[in-house]
């Protein structure tokens, strides 16, 4: 079973012939992957998730207001985390992001303080 989204993007494409649908997102039945932060740009707040092999398919698009966490939202490259997946606009957007067993992502050590300034959080 794998991601399933049309796609006019082709880093957001789908991977096989299964979907989740209104209906299941709907009767709490949605479908929870895994995968791996490939990156994510802080000052923007978005990035991409590379679902584990098992899930197949490409990257998927990750909002930092889908991200679970406390403060301010970011995921760090690499950050292991499970999300489930919405038909967006353009593709498969990843949503209810957490961390491993539903716990709160990590998230970047670097914020930003301004326009195309950072800061690393100590």
């Amino acid at each position: 079973m794998g991601i399933s989204c049309a796609t006019a993007d082709r880093r957001v494409a789908p991977a096989a012939a299964t979907s989740t649908s209104q209906s299941d997102i709907d009767s709490g039945n949605e479908r929870v992957y895994r995968g791996r932060c490939k990156w994510f740009n802080v000052l923007k707040g978005w990035g991409f998730i590379s679902p584990d092999a098992d899930v197949g398919g490409r990257d998927v698009f990750v909002h930092q207001s889908t991200l679970q966490m406390p403060g301010f939202r970011s995921l760090d490259q690499g950050e292991e985390v499970e999300f489930t997946v919405r038909q967006a606009d353009r593709g498969c957007e990843a949503v209810r992001v957490t961390g491993l067993n539903g716990a709160d992502c990590k998230g970047s050590s670097v914020h930003p303080i301004g326009k195309k300034k950072f800061r690393l959080i100590r």
